[in-house]
């Protein structure tokens, strides 16, 4: 809705936007440096009129009232302009009865007569985007370009949800594989699903890194997570930060040679060689021998994992925040 609009005579009134067939309503960051579209269900979330809503894509906040798009405002003018055009011609009518009156008895009678066509409605369309979120965290229904987003309403990342999601088909990957009979299918189930957490954990952290560098001088940094220690050091350097906090020791080394053999597997056949035993200080492995994968240290990655995402998102989300605040402060962003 646009509210506080005003005809020639100040008059107030509220226009009401125009949905698509899913009932979303389209809005439009005003950061200048991004301008990207984006829509949201009224009604859905924890937002009020006033509420600062959040770009999905940068994650610029800003007065809901800012958020309207180049379509919706020439909707609003032409209606505000019809509801103009209404009150000069009634104003005309008005007078030309008062010249009417005044001359009937006079020498020179005057007739008026006023004609005229109202300005037609910039009608519109909201347009398509490729995905509809329903936040988990505050029940926003919002529809974004792409994927990877912040909630609008609360500001939550979605990639953390995408993590979460992934770990859980891991566990059921787990459980099937604990149901398996046949050891050659066990051993492939487990070896997967190593795979399927290094590789969700890498997806994540560089899409997260993506989402959260958009509109800072940090945009285009890339960050690769196929190894968590270069990655937690390069995190460190250059967001200040780093997201194993707390994590002890034994669990570091551990997670460490889940991500050696999940290299192993993916790049020399599940084949031990001398930079596993270096990297990972597992001294009772052999140079030569396979790699073996047991299911209770992939269950245990999967819970590390989801904490040290959360972490990473927590940490980002931090950092972003303190670079918005800082632009706001030099009058730079919203």
């Amino acid at each position: 809705m646009l509210r506080n609009l005003n005809d020639l005579n100040g008059k107030k009134f509220s226009i009401n936007l125009l949905p698509d067939e899913n009932g979303l309503i389209g809005r439009q960051c005003p950061i200048e440096t991004c301008e990207s579209y984006f829509k949201i269900k009224p009604g859905t979330g924890i937002m009020g009129e006033e509420y600062l809503m959040r770009c999905p894509y940068c994650g610029v906040r800003s007065e809901n009232n800012e958020l309207a798009t180049p379509e919706q405002i020439e909707y609003a003018k032409s209606l505000v302009m019809q509801e103009v055009q209404k009150a000069l011609r009634q104003d005309l009518k008005e007078w030309g009865r008062s010249i009417e009156r005044s001359t009937r008895r006079s020498f020179i009678r005057i007739k008026t007569h006023f004609k005229s066509s109202l300005i037609p409605v910039e009608h519109y369309d909201e347009r398509d985007l490729e995905t509809i979120v329903i936040c988990k965290t505050c029940a926003l229904e919002y529809s974004i370009f792409g994927k990877f987003s912040f909630c609008p309403c609360c500001g939550d990342a979605n990639v953390l949800q995408i993590l979460r999601a992934n770990l859980e088909l891991v566990q059921k990957l787990i459980s099937l594989a604990l149901r398996e009979e046949n050891v050659d299918i066990k051993e492939s189930l487990l070896l997967n699903s190593l795979e399927d957490v290094v590789s969700s954990f890498d997806s994540f952290g560089r899409n997260t890194v993506r989402l959260f560098v958009r509109n800072t001088p940090l945009e285009g940094s890339e960050v690769s997570f196929q190894s968590i220690s270069k990655a937690r050091e390069k995190i460190r350097k250059e967001f200040g930060f780093d997201f194993c906090n707390g994590l002890v020791e034994e669990n570091w080394r551990e997670i460490i040679a889940c991500f050696g053999k999940r290299h192993l597997i993916a790049h020399n056949d599940g084949t031990i060689d001398q930079k596993y035993i270096d990297t990972t200080q597992d001294f009772r492995a052999e140079v030569g021998r396979q790699i073996s994968v047991s299911s209770g240290e992939i269950t245990k990655l999967t819970i590390a994992i989801e904490r040290i995402g959360r972490q990473l998102q927590s940490g980002l989300s931090n950092w972003k925040d303190q670079f918005n605040k800082g632009t706001d402060e030099d009058g730079k962003q919203e």
